[in-house]
């Protein structure tokens, strides 16, 4: 699938390039020419283009919004904001605008106010996207019920859109309503059975519950995806909860490999050498990891263990 993908964007860019040959100076087509350079993988290229396009024309607003979007994901704050400023003054109430002007909010810690604009925007524009990142700032507001309610909502009425689904199903994880999570997982899995995301969540959420089941998931969510720690840390969980030690060992050892330092991971490592008895192994992770790293979602499983194990 990738590969046809790059195919017909470089397809595009061949037929677009033909356009500019004609037309060098059409800020349209420029943008065109960066969303086809964009698909075939080519960013540089596709940042090229973009700026043409606004230096064409000034006040092209989908090369801007691409613009702003573009530093936004690298964290060129300085950029964004000045694509930002200009957007606000050519279109305010552009749905897309809105939502820039959100992140910025956002950024800023005025989450409030980006949900404001957000609901504004969904209001425009109802889209999954628009909906997805409504629910975002929900949720960091503290309504994660109500972010729920809403994914539940558009599910009603749009029952095929796996990517809502996906966000209901994280929202309920997160609000550690795992039955019902696991149910919205399935249905997604159901629809697309290689997401990465559902597969390892899935495994996640099952592990204790149904172990053989989990390691299913797990171990095809870590075939699809080889070098993600988060996949191998699951995997590593999985294989600890089917007393898989050795294995559960290798899998998060390759996970640590990606992710040196991630507070959780080294924790699951001391779990594994602490199955295993290599006490000292445990031990010394635990103190390290505890000196560095105080506070972390399970800390309070790490000192307990750490007093176990010294005992």
């Amino acid at each position: 699938m990738p590969a046809r993908s790059s195919k017909n964007a470089s397809a595009a860019q061949f037929t677009l390039e033909q356009l500019l040959q004609a037309t060098p100076d059409s800020a349209s087509i420029r943008h065109m020419m960066a969303m086809a350079a964009a698909g075939a993988g080519d960013e540089a290229r596709a940042k090229e283009e973009l700026q043409r396009a606004v230096d064409l024309d000034e006040n092209y607003v989908p090369s801007r919004i691409t613009l702003a979007r573009l530093a936004l994901a690298n964290n060129a704050m300085d950029v964004f904001e000045q694509q930002l400023k200009k957007l606000l003054a050519l279109a305010p109430e552009q749905p897309d605008v809105l939502l820039l002007q959100a992140a910025s909010e956002h950024a800023s810690g005025n989450t409030s106010k980006a949900l404001a604009l957000a609901e504004q925007a969904f209001k425009l524009a109802q889209s999954t996207s628009t909906l997805i990142t409504l629910g975002s700032y929900q949720e960091a507001t503290g309504d994660r019920e109500g972010a729920v309610k809403r994914y539940e909502s558009w599910l009603e009425e749009h029952p095929d859109d796996s990517s809502a689904r996906m966000a209901l199903a994280n929202s309920l994880q997160h609000a550690q309503r795992w039955d019902d999570a696991g149910a919205q997982y399935s249905l997604v899995l159901e629809a697309a059975p290689d997401s990465v995301i559902a597969l390892n969540n899935q495994a996640w959420i099952l592990r204790e519950k149904n172990p053989v089941q989990a390691l299913e998931y797990a171990r095809k969510a870590s075939a699809l995806a080889p070098d993600s720690a988060d996949v191998l840390d699951t995997l590593a969980m999985v294989e600890f909860g089917n007393k898989d030690y050795p294995r559960a060992r290798r899998s998060i050892e390759r996970a640590l490999k990606l992710a040196p330092d991630h507070p959780s991971m080294l924790y699951h490592s001391a779990m594994i050498a602490a199955a295993m008895e290599d006490t000292a192994a445990a031990k010394a992770t635990l103190e390290q990891l505890l000196a560095q790293s105080p506070e972390f979602p399970e800390s309070a499983e790490a000192r307990a263990l750490l007093t176990k194990i010294t005992r």
